[in-house]
């Protein structure tokens, strides 16, 4: 066994290491926790969480702009531990550099409004992951929590060729099944579920239907595992790793480990208050509380992903892919 863990450590320590979600308040101090931790680079949540304001997610494209403006400053004045990821070029230097790679994302287009140009000027500010939706209904389509299961809106399509033609990487992960269907068969690019489980093992309208992970699959797109307990199995502190891993092992025999990733949806740096505050869009949850599995609740505990994969009987290729060579791939596909 401890071989295992000190195999593990060193693959995890020499991989190029990418957290598909992470809507965590960023400090420097949590910059240096990412470092610590192997991260190579994570898609970190700038706007668009709710139809409301959430903790430090704001929505207003006035707001995000300022917003985004502000972050990509404070990354340059940490440009000792950190680099702006904008093309897969940048993940591999930060890598080769030693530093966190922040890549800009949103996890909703609420920001767009009905203003096309404004996909562009968020581009020009570094913004490369958009999830279209989050639970609720917007302008582009319907998402995991809209009983109407609306399907992609004509204003969808033309989001979805803007991201394309730009290149921004589309988001699925909160989105409602339908319009899903219809993004993945529009857009001309591959897509991403970020941060997703199977519903298959765990019947939460936020995990995926085996259609849908096989649909991404087929086209290019990769599913990232999230370690939030109710997306798991329940929404329990005593949820292990290893009921996340069922969840792995699943989607490997349903697509293969070449579509693949993680999501974390980590929370760090978050009140009490502000995860209730978000958690008003999640109206089948009555726990009021985000809880992760044991061994994944924070961004300094990563390395047991990879020690845990190992455990799995996963070889040093499927684990590389998984905890981030697949994104990189993606990546490179779509925003090169």
């Amino acid at each position: 066994m401890n071989k295992i863990n000190d195999n593990a450590l060193s693959l995890h320590k020499n991989s190029i290491i990418v957290d598909m979600l992470n809507p965590s308040k960023i400090t420097r101090d949590y910059l240096l926790s990412m470092k610590k931790s192997g991260i190579t680079a994570s898609n970190i949540t700038l706007a668009g969480a709710k139809h409301g304001d959430v903790a430090h997610i704001r929505n207003t494209p006035s707001d995000v702009i300022d917003d985004l403006t502000r972050f990509n400053k404070f990354i340059n004045d940490n440009n000792d531990i950190a680099i702006p990821i904008r093309c897969s070029a940048d993940i591999e230097k930060a890598k080769s550099e030693g530093k966190v790679g922040i890549i800009n994302g949103f996890q909703n287009s609420l920001p767009i409004r009905e203003d096309l140009s404004l996909v562009k000027i968020y581009y020009n500010l570094g913004v490369r992951i958009i999830q279209l939706t989050y639970n609720e209904k917007n302008l582009v389509g319907g998402g995991c929590g809209d009983t109407s299961n609306s399907p992609l809106s004509e204003f969808g399509k033309m989001v979805v060729k803007e991201m394309n033609d730009l290149g921004i990487l589309i988001d699925l992960s909160h989105v409602g099944d339908n319009t899903s269907l219809d993004a993945i068969n529009f857009s001309k690019k591959s897509v991403a579920f970020t941060h997703a489980n199977a519903r298959a093992l765990c019947n939460n309208p936020r995990n995926k239907p085996d259609s849908l992970i096989k649909l991404i699959s087929s086209k290019g797109g990769i599913i990232g595992l999230v370690p939030i307990s109710m997306f798991v199995t329940k929404n329990d502190p005593n949820v292990t790793i290893d009921s996340l891993l069922n969840h792995a092992n699943y989607m490997k025999k349903l697509v293969g480990s070449n579509y693949m990733g993680f999501g974390t949806d980590f929370m760090e740096g978050w009140t009490p208050e502000e995860v209730n505050s978000l958690l008003e869009v999640f109206p089948w949850e009555k726990n009021k509380v985000v809880n992760y599995v044991t061994e994944l609740n924070s961004v300094t505990k990563l390395p047991n992903l990879t020690t845990s994969l190992m455990k799995n009987g996963y070889d040093n290729n499927e684990i590389q892919k998984i905890m981030g060579l697949n994104f990189l791939d993606l990546f490179k596909k779509v925003c090169d």
